[in-house]
This record gives structure tokens, C-alpha cells and sequence, in this order.
């Protein structure tokens, strides 16, 4: 099979003979992006991004467009509000700035859409990308709405959230970061949550890595996952030691 003939002007892939494009936009325009099948990456994955002063890195800039930058407390980096130039949808980039990755096999099941946890799109050195999730953080509505939630509409917030939890587990990983600013809430007749932010989340084996002695939110982490086995009495180290244990099973 010859090479097909590329126009200088053609802003897309060129496809083999016989082969045809995977999806379209709802007003059925072919897609101006090339769409990856499983397993595979795309040529600039890997490689450290160059942030400019204002705006998204060039490679994140082909295939998002900026809308705004969100300010919201408590992120542990830079968000940015974006429309994806594929589909026309809204996303979040997040930058982070240790550069830190996401373990790949969590990638994977992040990528897959679960009903209780935002779904991402793609992450790289320094950046994640997830589906945009409309509504306000459990934070934002504890403060805008003083009433709270009545009893029914609180079991239901700790059902979807423990749901979303209990998928993360079955997989090997621990999120390390649960806390009002990370779970996004609806109301679409019923409430919604949606549990956001996987920047830090692991597997329970490698979360007292020595680089990692600072990560998650202080102000809502438990004593002890702050305190060092090595500060504590032997006997109090033994049970802190225990407890993890059993906390895992």
C-alpha cells in the first residue's frame, strides 16, 4: 500500500485507505484530533512542559482552549477551566507543580467513566486533565448554604461517596486526600457527588515514602498520619503500627 498524499494545508491526520475516523462532534463534524487507542500515548508524553506566563504549555494548547483560570482555595495547584477543541466540552488542567505522576495503573481507571468519580481525560509530568464536573465543592456549599442538608440528602452524600471510595480500593489505591474540597456536588433533582482529585492518591504500600511526609491537608488528616513512628513510645508505635493494619483490611 503506497503513502498517502498529504496536503500542505491538512491540519489532520491522513488516514490509510480502507480505514475511517472513530467519532465524530454531535453536530457531526469529523474530529480534527486524532483519537488513541488503548495503551497507546501520545508523542509528548513523558516529557516536562514549559509553562508560559499566561496561558497553557503549546502541546496542551493544540488540543484545549483556555477559558479562565479557576481560583479555588485548598487546590494543591493551578486549575484552569478549558474546552476541549475535539468535542467542544469543558475540562479542568491542573498544574502541578512537583511534577509528580499518576501511577499508571490508576491512570487507567481514572480514564474509565465511574458513576461517583470524575473521570480525566489525560495526565502527564506536571499536569492532569479531567472532565469539567458543573456544580460547587462540598466546601463551597457548607459556606453559601447555612441551612445544610437534611437527613435523607446526607446519606445519600455518604453512600455515593463511600461507593466511589470502595471502587478506588477494589483497585489498589487509597485517594489521601478526601475532604470537602474535593467532593463536587449537584442537584439535578436529587443530590450528586462526584469525588475529585487524584493528584496524591496511591497504593497503601508506597504512601510513607519519605518525599511524601507532607502530602494530603493537614487540617483534616488524622494525628497520626503526621506523626512519625520513630517520635512515639514503643508501645504507642506498636499500636499506631496495628491500626494501619486493620484500617487496610
Amino acid at each position: 500500500m503506497g503513502n498517502p498524499v498529504r496536503p500542505a494545508d491538512l491540519d489532520q491526520t491522513v488516514l490509510d485507505e480502507g480505514r475511517q475516523r472513530r467519532l465524530t462532534t454531535p453536530a457531526g463534524r469529523q474530529l480534527a484530533e486524532t483519537v488513541l487507542d488503548p495503551g497507546r500515548v501520545r508523542p509528548d508524553a513523558g516529557v516536562a512542559l514549559e509553562w508560559p506566563d499566561d496561558g497553557l504549555p503549546e502541546p496542551l494548547a493544540q488540543r484545549y482552549e483556555l477559558i479562565r483560570r479557576l481560583d479555588l482555595p485548598g487546590s494543591q495547584g493551578e486549575l484552569y477551566l478549558v474546552r476541549v477543541r475535539a468535542d467542544n466540552t469543558d475540562a479542568v488542567i491542573k498544574r502541578v507543580d512537583s511534577g509528580r505522576q499518576l501511577d499508571p495503573d490508576l491512570l487507567a481507571y481514572l480514564l474509565t467513566p465511574e458513576e461517583y468519580t470524575v473521570r480525566y481525560l489525560e495526565s502527564g509530568p506536571g499536569f492532569e486533565v479531567m472532565v469539567h464536573v458543573p456544580g460547587v465543592d462540598l466546601r463551597q456549599h457548607r459556606q453559601t448554604n447555612l441551612p445544610g442538608f437534611g437527613f435523607a440528602e446526607l446519606e445519600s452524600i455518604v453512600r455515593q461517596l463511600t461507593a466511589a471510595l470502595k471502587s478506588l480500593h477494589r483497585e489498589g489505591f487509597v485517594h489521601r486526600d478526601v475532604k470537602p474540597a474535593n467532593i463536587m456536588i449537584r442537584r439535578a433533582g436529587t443530590v450528586r457527588v462526584t469525588l475529585a482529585d487524584f493528584g496524591i492518591a496511591d497504593r497503601p504500600s508506597r504512601q510513607e515514602r519519605a518525599d511524601d511526609a507532607a502530602v494530603g491537608s493537614a487540617s483534616i488528616s488524622a494525628p497520626t498520619s503526621r506523626i512519625a513512628n520513630s517520635e512515639l513510645p514503643e508501645s504507642a508505635s506498636a499500636s499506631v503500627t496495628s491500626a494501619r493494619v486493620a484500617g487496610s483490611t
